[in-house]
């Protein structure tokens, strides 16, 4: 395993140990038979049944409120906050890809680096909804839809170990 992993270049070295990490974290999480079956009832394992009711968030605005974004007159895709997007109904089409664009960083704030790659993929994606995940986005997304998982969420060694963690999250609520 130490000549497989020397051999690999250091990037592919992190995204492969972040992904077992993941697998281990989540694994390890829901072996916790009875945390879990606390929060289930012995049903079915559906995180989302317990902070959902009719299909929205309990603390969100009525669904009036909660449109699907307008195509942006820029010509970019149009900005969703995280906030309005953990408010929808989780779609249930399984079929399709969603047009969502999620990226994560720490802040609202993107470095100019990722700011002109961001901008690039908006621009090649004019009709689809663009959604930034920051830090405290991520660890809402965790406690609004994955509250038994809260407690290994903040014991994750480092934000970018949570920030891995939480794309997997939203990808599987989300789609995109």
């Amino acid at each position: 395993m130490a000549l497989f992993l020397r051999n690999l270049r250091p990037w592919r070295t992190t995204s492969l140990l972040t992904l077992f990490l993941i697998a281990l974290v989540v694994g390890f999480t829901l072996r916790q038979k009875s945390r879990v079956e606390e929060f289930f009832d012995g049903g079915s394992p559906d995180p989302v049944r317990w902070t959902v009711s009719e299909g929205r968030a309990t603390d969100c605005p009525p669904s009036s409120s909660v449109h699907a974004s307008q195509p942006s007159p820029s010509g970019l895709a149009t900005y969703l906050p995280a906030s309005k997007l953990l408010c929808r109904a989780l779609a249930s089409d399984l079929v399709t890809v969603p047009k969502l664009l999620h990226q994560s960083w720490k802040s609202n704030k993107l470095p100019a680096k990722f700011e002109g790659w961001s901008r690039t993929c908006r621009e090649k994606h004019p009709d689809w909804e663009w959604v930034l995940w920051t830090d405290d986005d991520n660890l809402e997304l965790v406690r609004r839809y994955f509250p038994w998982l809260e407690d290994t969420f903040a014991s994750l060694p480092g934000d970018i170990y949570r920030a891995d963690l939480a794309r997997n999250l939203y990808m599987y609520l989300f789609g995109g």
